[in-house]
């Protein structure tokens, strides 16, 4: 179970990573569909390549991963095009605390698809998680009735897709363990989101630097899904998002290497009162992690 948190940690760390690569593309380009598009683009590709290494005939002879597979895909397509819409509102390290909201939501949804009942230290765990991710976020900035309808849609279409993860790596049946199934899925998932976004083609006209401007993001995503899916199948969706909530912690040390970089562009200055404030809620929301943790062993 060690392996499959520290798995889970990475995919945080190169989730708020990519947050800060959307971040950039939509305060140049001021688009969030080309981004979801040219991104998706790369992501296709790579796992087109992947694919070959992965699959094997079992997989095409199997359809059990269909319905999974949709599930995961749209609730992703959704979630993506929200966050996008969402970061014209919200800077990107207030967004990635903010997605540990996510944590009821998923827990909600898990209740009613699979009945599954969380103990009572689970559910202290998740609230103290939400509480951080509000405790870190809260700067005297009012989130408008518009970007907190995006990130509610945001919120729901990640949940739904992270219990179509599970469900996909769980039926995937590549027959080579968990690591080839998580990959497995990935390659499948992608590729076939990929399928799903190419009819912008014809509404967009190709521009070699808008793929090279999604490419870092598109890169940093996929990557950080290799190592998500493993975590989701191994731990749970619920689990896999209670480490996943680091992601507030992980944005507090990014944020303040940026702002003391000098990218006040990517990043809203704020004074030194609100980093502290960051800085507990990011220890409070470890305390929520080691929690859980303990609760779900």
């Amino acid at each position: 179970m060690v392996t499959s948190i520290v798995i889970g940690l990475i995919a945080a760390f190169l989730q708020s990573c990519s947050y800060l690569f959307s971040r950039r593309f939509i305060l140049r380009f001021r688009n969030p569909l080309l981004l979801l598009f040219y991104s998706q683009m790369v992501m296709s590709v790579l796992a087109l390549a992947l694919m070959p290494l992965v699959t094997t005939s079992a997989t095409w002879h199997s359809t059990r991963w269909i319905g999974p597979l949709v599930v995961c895909n749209c609730g992703a397509l959704v979630g993506q095009v929200c966050f996008f819409r969402t970061l014209r509102e919200i800077e990107a390290s207030r967004l990635s605390s903010l997605l540990g909201l996510k944590l009821p939501v998923l827990a909600f949804l898990c209740f009613l698809y699979y009945g599954s009942v969380l103990n009572g230290w689970q559910w202290a765990a998740i609230v103290i998680c939400a509480a951080a991710a509000l405790m870190m976020n809260w700067s005297g900035v009012r989130i408008s009735w518009r970007a907190g309808g995006w990130l509610f849609l945001c919120l729901i279409g990640y949940s739904v897709s992270d219990i179509g993860v599970r469900e996909l790596v769980v039926t995937v049946g590549s027959g080579g363990g968990m690591v080839r199934d998580s990959l497995t899925a990935v390659a499948l998932s992608y590729f076939f989101l990929g399928v799903m976004v190419l009819p912008m083609a014809w509404r967009l006209r190709f521009r070699r630097r808008l793929l090279m401007a999604a490419a870092p993001f598109g890169i940093c995503w996929f990557v950080a899904m290799l190592f998500l899916f493993f975590c989701f199948g191994a731990l749970g969706a619920v689990f896999g998002n209670i480490l996943q909530s680091s992601r507030g912690m992980i944005s507090v040390v990014l944020s303040l290497l940026l702002a003391r970089a000098g990218y006040g562009m990517l990043e809203q200055s704020v004074p030194g009162s609100v980093w502290l404030r960051r800085g507990g809620a990011a220890l409070l929301m470890a305390g929520g992690i080691v929690l859980f943790s303990w609760a779900h062993s």
